[in-house]
């Protein structure tokens, strides 16, 4: 916290905010802003006033920093898997490991160890193989695999025909695998992952399904009548969003229905906002000032329909750009980012309206379609081709959200760190796949010389920059090489020989 200067006529007076408090009222104020600020801007703050830390340090505090920070930081997947970043003072085998009134700017820290590996090339890989049983064109099937997977921070999950199988993003240990009842279409089975969550509507019912305690709950909202149908579900930024359509229906009006998300496996069913829609295929972006419908019309036009949460049911204003080969949309912080296959960004402020374009340095980088993901106030760009000569190119550039609003328009914006790699392959390109803050996710499917199919293989790739154990997947500062391949790491040699059965194949491979 920092002081603020009175000023009274021509005098000023500094003056302490902090130093004038008493106890109590620190701890109220402490209790306002873990409140009211969100997680990223909990997890970056600083508190650094003497007086706050000795004020504190009286009572039960010990209680006050536990209760808050478990609250607020240790629901975040970065948080839980980053206890590296702790000062070396905390004693992390301590239940009071968090009152420390050190508060420490974990996610910078986490960025420049992501940088120091990928500019020495320190990562780690893992893989699983399954398959899938089809009948149909391949292309076609490598499509339906493109659609059917999904990717977040804990868990990978694929839904195929009748069934869910679901994977720990980090050990890719099978966690569970799901039979979808099929007394209901299955063209209308709709399913998204939120931290410990698997969120999936079937007609008219909501499931929330605890990937932790494998206990679901059920949830049909009382004002929906037998004629109403989910056709669109979606979660993001403390949010799950909704489309509820009207069956056999042939125009696209329907109602969009939004829940603030407490936690991962609490919602606050009985209070909504409904918003009548009449658009169709169109993405939402969504927090806690603004929900934003992005769609894309017949004369090639992006239009952002930009309303306040305050009064969803009010176009706020109508945002317009001219559309792109390969565009991707993101939002975080009432800023629109805006990609494409000409490598340029758009950043465009919500609140004013004005956009401008921030020209990249790597020209080169967009060969490929591109996906864009956000993590703790950076921004990932990944895109794999394969090349004339067979050889699969996979780059990464991370970009810092606040260089790019802030960064001029007539200068190249410089990655905050990058990653590219070659290998001949005969996989072809991903059909699938995610970068953030943890590394590399792939889904890759094998060849096959068939037309026609009747089983594909596929295989699921990582590769994880933070320094983590390739067995037990703890994120450690010291990990001991594979002195084979010189790319996996353990804790120690038990590690090490419990995982050699499943490793010895990408170690033969490198």
């Amino acid at each position: 916290m920092t002081s603020q200067v009175l000023i009274t006529g021509h005098d000023s007076t500094s003056f302490d905010i902090i130093r004038e408090l008493h106890r109590k009222q620190m701890v109220h104020v402490l209790h306002l802003i873990f409140k009211y600020l969100d997680e990223d801007a909990v997890a970056n703050a600083e508190l650094t006033s003497n007086d706050w830390r000795a004020a504190i340090s009286d009572g039960n505090s010990d209680k006050i920093w536990n209760n808050l920070l478990h609250e607020k930081m240790s629901k975040s997947v970065l948080w839980e898997r980053l206890h590296f970043n702790f000062p070396h003072s905390l004693n992390l085998a301590s239940s009071k490991c968090l009152s420390s009134r050190n508060l420490f700017n974990k996610t910078k820290f986490t960025a420049k160890t992501l940088r120091k590996s990928m500019l020495l090339f320190e990562c780690t890989r893992d893989f699983v193989e399954d398959s899938v049983n089809v009948e149909g064109i391949i292309s076609y099937v490598r499509y339906c695999l493109m659609k059917s997977f999904l990717i977040s921070e804990k868990y990978i999950a694929l839904r195929w025909k009748s069934q869910i199988k679901i994977w720990n993003r980090h050990s890719l240990k099978i966690e569970e695998i799901l039979e979808i009842d099929q007394n209901q279409s299955l063209k209308k089975f709709k399913f998204v992952l939120y931290d410990n969550a698997l969120l999936y509507t079937h007609d008219q019912q909501i499931n929330l399904r605890n990937l932790v305690t494998k206990k679901t709950e059920e949830h049909k909202p009382h004002w929906m009548n037998p004629t109403n149908y989910i056709n669109y579900l979606f979660t993001s930024n403390g949010f799950l969003v909704i489309g509820v359509y009207i069956k056999n229906q042939k125009h696209f009006f329907h109602k969009v229905v939004v829940w603030e998300i407490k936690t991962s496996l609490e919602i606050e069913w009985e209070n909504f906002q409904m918003i009548p829609m009449d658009l169709d295929d169109y993405e939402t972006s969504i927090d806690h000032r603004f929900v934003i419908f992005s769609h894309r019309n017949q004369q090639s036009r992006l239009t952002c329909d930009v309303r306040k949460m305050s009064d969803p049911r009010t176009t706020e204003k109508v945002l317009t750009f001219v559309s792109e080969e390969g565009e991707d949309v993101a939002y975080k912080d009432g800023f629109l980012i805006i990609t494409n296959l000409k490598a340029d960004i758009m950043v465009v402020d919500v609140e004013s309206g004005l956009s401008r374009i921030i020209l990249q340095a790597d020209k080169d980088f967009v060969k490929s379609f591109v996906t864009v993901s956000i993590h703790s106030d950076y921004m990932f760009f990944m895109c794999d081709y394969v090349d004339e000569y067979s050889v699969l190119i996979t780059k990464m550039q991370v970009l810092d959200l606040q260089a790019i609003k802030s960064a001029p328009t007539d200068t190249p914006l410089q990655p905050f760190c990058a990653f590219e790699e070659s290998e001949i392959t005969f996989m072809g390109k991903a059909v699938t796949f995610r970068a953030d803050m943890f590394g590399l996710v792939f889904v890759t499917v094998s060849p096959t010389p068939q037309y026609l199919v009747d089983s594909l293989p596929y295989t699921i790739r990582v590769v994880n920059f933070l320094p983590n154990c390739n067995f037990c997947k703890q994120i450690k500062k010291k990990l001991w090489r594979c002195a084979r391949c010189k790319s996996a790491k353990y804790c120690d040699g038990v590690c090490q020989s419990a995982d050699w059965l499943h490793h010895k194949v990408l170690c033969n491979t490198i």
